[in-house]
């Protein structure tokens, strides 16, 4: 079972950090590719019993990206969580997205797991020694992820490939 209170320890430890390396305007742009392609995962895959560590890296992305002090509270690791009793794979939950949504998805993915690597490899005083843990663990988990979302997407571009191939039966000549 998920310890959210654990969870909402790891969010406050590098929120100052991700909000000052948020400033820059590039890293801003890469934070909002990081969130919107996490907290899909977060709302359609994720569960307090897998992929729960999604929530941790949701939460960090939406504080630094949502001012509004009302909202803070609102935007906890435990509110990105529902309850599933049968959660969806990563590969089937990418092979129903349409074939550019599922490619947009793996590309937010993948930005995902660069800035994170990023955050991983950064010195800064802001970083204490958990934080680092934090960063490798979600370093870890979005590449798992990101296999997973390769191989739906994958899948996806060769079921719409061969549907697109004329029919070698049908254009054969009658005899």
């Amino acid at each position: 079972m998920t310890d959210f209170a654990r969870l909402n320890d790891m969010v406050a430890s590098a929120l100052p950090f991700v909000r000052e390396w948020a400033t820059d305007d590039t890293n801003h742009a890469r934070l909002e590719v990081c969130l919107a392609g996490v907290s899909a995962v977060a709302v359609h895959i994720a569960s307090k019993y897998h992929w729960s560590l999604i929530a941790v890296l949701c939460s960090l992305a939406a504080k630094v990206l949502i001012s509004d002090d009302a909202a803070q509270a609102d935007l906890d690791p435990a509110g990105w969580i529902k309850e599933r009793t049968h959660p969806a794979s990563v590969v089937t939950f990418v092979s129903s997205l349409p074939g550019a949504q599922a490619h947009l998805f793996v590309f937010q993915l993948s930005a995902a797991l660069s800035l994170v690597t990023d955050w991983a490899t950064s010195q800064s005083p802001l970083l204490k020694p958990e934080d680092f843990l934090l960063f490798k663990h979600l370093r870890a988990m979005l590449f798992d992820l990101l296999t997973s979302a390769r191989l739906g997407a994958g899948d996806r571009a060769v079921d719409q490939l061969i549907d697109s191939l004329p029919n070698r039966i049908s254009a054969s000549p009658e005899n």
